[in-house]
């Protein structure tokens, strides 16, 4: 649950959101500190006590949404549709958002995503969708017509202001 968003804010409400490692100084909620994560919820709060003020508090959120690196291969073949490899959502606390955007491809390339044992989903780029820490995600490619093409996939962490979490290209022979 996040630091409430309206007045008035105590420091009691940072030990209640962040916990404590022993103390309850406002130095010891610099962002990117032991106790307040360096995300997007958080970016109005100092990274050095000198600057650090409980106003800067507002809405912050001791969740991690920032997860685990994932590495999406790039993914090449002959057949009309390319599967990419799986990866596992992991190191985040709460729901976050991935956004999807794809470049490229002059033969109607259609991508899809399947969370889990779910069915896949049509993407379009700009797409955004929720996962959770322990969903499996795969990704997949459909050409729309014979003949050699090329795309790339990005994926984002929407939650956390957009920052790039991985990039597959995509080639079709």
């Amino acid at each position: 649950m996040a630091v409430t968003a309206t007045p008035p804010l105590a420091l009691s409400d940072l030990v209640t959101e962040f916990g404590t490692d022993g103390s309850t100084a406002l130095s010891d909620y610099v962002r990117g500190g032991a106790l307040v994560p360096d995300t997007a919820p958080n970016a109005a709060v100092s990274a050095t006590s000198a600057g650090l003020q409980l106003s800067q508090f507002y809405s912050t959120s001791a969740a991690d949404i920032i997860p685990d690196a994932v590495d999406w291969t790039d993914t090449s073949g002959s057949v009309a549709t390319l599967t990419g490899n799986t990866q596992t959502i992991t190191g985040i606390t709460v729901a976050i958002n991935l956004k999807i955007t794809f470049t490229g491809g002059t033969n109607g390339i259609t991508y899809k995503y399947k969370k889990n044992s779910d069915g896949y989903v049509d993407l379009v780029s700009g797409d955004v969708f929720s996962v959770s820490s322990g969903d499996v995600i795969n990704f997949r490619g459909v050409r729309g017509a014979p003949g050699a093409d090329a795309g790339t996939l990005s994926v984002y962490n929407n939650s956390n202001g957009d920052s790039f979490m991985d990039g597959m290209n995509w080639t079709w022979t």
